[in-house]
């Protein structure tokens, strides 16, 4: 949520944790916060990090396999990176929802299978397709990916080449389904760095559409990610319910489940957030709101299995009350909201991964 990152900015919010890591106890249960905080957040910023995921996001809604305009999803979703990413995938759910249910299908036009689309500075700029640039998957696509500058949705000139987006067509009769590979590098010299690679499939029925992505990101440091993300569409009520799971190469995983009931521009919230390294656990409960002009929350933490606190209020006057009468001290409340904020997040930022899915499901 915006306005919780904006109660606690992240360099603050460090520094804080930091300077009260050496005079209080911060857990009830030996967990210590501060960890749990870092790991949470390390996961969201593996699929934020770098100019690579960057130019995924921010070129998203300009990939067409044609000279017509991106579809308005696709925009949606590539505009929504510089606010909030969920908003996007809603748009993106309820626009791919409403269609007719549909049968898996060729993903491509036979006419570009094979073929690399580049940037074309001429005609207002747009995506274009080079016979002559090799290299694409004969399944499917390659799109060049280039240096943007911050809160454009357009590459900065002149063009800076920085890595490709490869998009394979793996439908099966069960599901549609794309792979996804994002290489970080000069497109025009041979290899790259894989930041990417994972599985997006499509399943439509009469009542839902289901939209969900597996496979694994790689942070700047090397260190993988692994992550299976799914949304489910109620298509009559338009009811979101998010499930996802991911796991660090340091042994931390967390389990999210969302239920989103309200519209793109207020969402009404239902959360269950489960975070493990080891043998320590915090669970995180409760709901939540978020509106054009503030967000609340009612939300419970629980680690190891003991109740701490509940957090209730607005992201602007936020009310801590600890459990059985207890007293929350300043420096728990700030490692509370850094939890909370970096479950909050993932579930922002992980939707980049679903940045192609315009373009490629009917």
């Amino acid at each position: 949520m915006p306005r919780l990152k904006q109660l606690f900015p992240i360099g603050a919010l460090a520094g804080a944790l930091v300077a009260g890591a050496c005079g209080e106890s911060t857990s009830p249960s030996a967990v210590d916060p501060i960890a749990v905080a870092t790991d949470v957040s390390g996961m969201s910023t593996a699929f934020t990090a770098g100019v690579g995921f960057q130019s995924l996001a921010a070129l998203s809604g300009s990939f067409a396999l044609s000279a017509t305009a991106a579809r308005p999803a696709a925009q949606a979703l590539a505009l929504s990176a510089s606010g909030s990413s969920r908003t996007g995938v809603l748009a993106l759910m309820k626009r791919l929802g409403a269609r007719a249910p549909a049968a898996p299908l060729a993903l491509f036009p036979a006419n570009v299978l094979g073929k690399t689309f580049v940037w074309d500075t001429s005609g207002g700029g747009r995506y274009r397709a080079d016979s002559t640039v090799a290299g694409a998957p004969a399944a499917g696509v390659r799109f060049w990916l280039y240096y943007v500058a911050a809160g454009s949705t357009r590459p900065s000139l002149p063009l800076l080449p920085i890595g490709n987006l490869d998009l394979a067509d793996q439908s099966t009769p069960q599901a549609n389904t794309v792979g996804v590979k994002v290489l970080y590098g000069d497109p025009r010299a041979a290899g790259g760095k894989t930041l990417a690679n994972y599985a997006l499939n499509g399943v439509r029925t009469t009542g839902s559409f289901t939209l969900s992505a597996s496979g694994y990101v790689v942070d700047t440091a090397g260190h993988q990610v692994t992550f299976s993300l799914s949304n489910a569409l109620n298509t009559v009520d338009s009811t979101l319910r998010i499930y996802d799971t991911l796991s660090a190469a340091n042994g931390a995983r967390v389990w999210m489940q969302m239920v989103d009931s309200g519209t793109v521009q207020s969402h009404s919230l239902q959360l269950k957030d489960h975070y493990q390294r080891g043998s320590e656990t915090v669970d995180v409960t409760g709901t939540a709101s978020e509106t054009p002009a503030d967000s609340t929350f009612n939300v419970a933490f629980n680690f190891n299995g003991v109740a701490l606190a509940t957090l209730s209020g607005t992201a602007s006057n936020p009310t801590f009350t600890g459990a059985g009468g207890q007293v929350v001290t300043g420096i728990q409340e700030v490692g509370l909201l850094a939890i909370l904020g970096g479950f909050f997040d993932i579930f922002e930022h992980a939707y980049v991964v679903f940045a192609p899915s315009a373009l490629v499901f009917p």
